[in-house]
């Protein structure tokens, strides 16, 4: 028979795992004292700057590097939702502005299958680049084994050789889609198309243990990113997606695993997105972006900030004048963040359309026509636009004289 005090201690675990389950919930509370310090030691943002992203101005840095290859950016801005915000709505409002450089794209199914890609194609430049492809010098990112196979795989001087190159390219990346989606990082590849090899699962190690505030905020989305797919957690969404980008001299296809979290807190709802990108055929080795909408406890009560990191590595940066490139993709990637986090801001804010709102709206457009069906207004706007055309051809016959 159990000795009775036994009996006591076995029934006491659980209200002993419960108190520490809620010990750790009030331990990981974000104070604005707590997210404003890291921000301070970790991102270089001074007193000016968080008082700016209190105030509702949209700031990002860019924290110097000791890794000449990497480039980091991190951004913030306090936002005052219009009402409560859904995982639907942040996810909508970072997709606010349609990117002009983006060629195509879509969705893997599951399991991935080249049909997928059916919209994926690649041009003459591109077959020409992996023709001429050898091991440690390939415009295109792949590993050393598919870099070999090359040569003898196709007839380049057929004339259909686009074509099959292009439905062996979709097959390659839809296997690989398929290999990450069933065993996550192990899966990943290693780039051996400089002379240096890049090896996406240590890069992606380096960039998920280096992001910034992810751990603090939410520890266990950060568990299944790194433990993926092994890891289950309620409330995740996730998918694989393919894109193709104009950038740069040469297009992009680029394949990304995004993931999304939500979750209730005491202080109000913790809403995150991660985007991972798995495969980059030029240009960006690895790139690991992370948005989150987070409550934050301040002397007023809860508030919302918005918080954007994006480390990104590439070969591209390191060699002579490195840090010209370097200031230069920095540059250009604050400018980026900062419209990001400016659209989202202002759609997060963005308060429901009241009914009278359309009537006022449509009330000032039929002012405006009434106004132009006026016989006098449309007179002096005739008047008013002979006497400008009347300027032009005069100072014309200046010039030419």
């Amino acid at each position: 028979m159990m000795p009775s005090y036994l009996c006591l201690v076995i029934r006491s675990l659980p209200v002993a795992a419960a108190i520490l389950v809620c010990a750790g919930a009030i331990c990981g509370q974000i104070t604005i004292e707590r997210f404003e310090k890291m921000l301070a030691e970790k991102a270089s943002f001074g007193p000016d700057d968080l008082s700016s992203a209190a105030a509702g101005e949209v700031r990002v840095k860019a924290p110097p590097s000791e890794d000449k290859k990497q480039v980091t950016v991190i951004g913030i801005v306090r936002v005052k939702p219009a009402r409560a915000i859904t995982m639907a709505d942040f996810r909508s409002s970072l997709s606010a502005k349609s990117d002009k450089a983006k060629l195509g794209g879509g969705e893997f199914g599951v399991p991935p299958s080249a049909d997928d890609l059916a919209g994926l194609t690649l041009s003459d430049d591109d077959v020409d680049d992996l023709k001429k492809c050898v091991v440690g010098n390939c415009d295109i990112k792949l590993p050393a084994p598919m870099i070999e196979r090359l040569p003898d795989q196709f007839d380049w001087d057929a004339p259909d050789v686009t074509a099959d190159v292009t439905r062996w390219y979709r097959q390659m990346l839809s296997e690989y889609a398929a290999d990450y989606a069933k065993r996550g990082d192990n899966a990943l590849m290693q780039y051996d198309s400089r002379k240096v090899p890049v090896r996406l699962a240590e890069d992606y190690r380096k960039l998920l243990d280096q992001s910034f505030f992810l751990k603090e905020a939410a520890p266990e989305f950060a568990r299944y990113l790194k433990d993926f797919p092994a890891y289950e957690l309620a409330g995740v969404g996730s998918s694989l997606n393919w894109s193709t980008f104009s950038f740069g001299l040469d297009p992009v296809v680029n394949i990304t695993h995004n993931a999304y979290y939500s979750r209730s807190t005491d202080a109000g709802a913790l809403h995150v997105v991660a985007s991972k990108q798995i495969y980059g055929s030029r240009y960006i080795d690895s790139t690991f972006a992370v948005t989150m909408l987070v409550p934050v406890v301040g002397p007023e009560g809860v508030v919302n900030y918005l918080v954007f990191t994006d480390r990104s590595r590439s070969g591209v940066l390191d060699g002579p004048f490195s840090g010209t490139k370097h200031d230069m993709v920095a540059s250009k990637a604050v400018e980026k963040v900062t419209d990001i986090l400016s659209r989202a801001k202002y759609a997060l804010e963005l308060a429901p359309q009241e009914p009278g709102a359309a009537v006022q709206t449509e009330g000032s457009r039929s002012t405006i026509r009434t106004i132009g069906r006026r016989w006098d207004v449309r007179i002096f706007l005739i008047a008013v636009l002979g006497v400008i055309c009347f300027l032009i051809y005069r100072e014309l016959r200046r010039a030419r004289a």
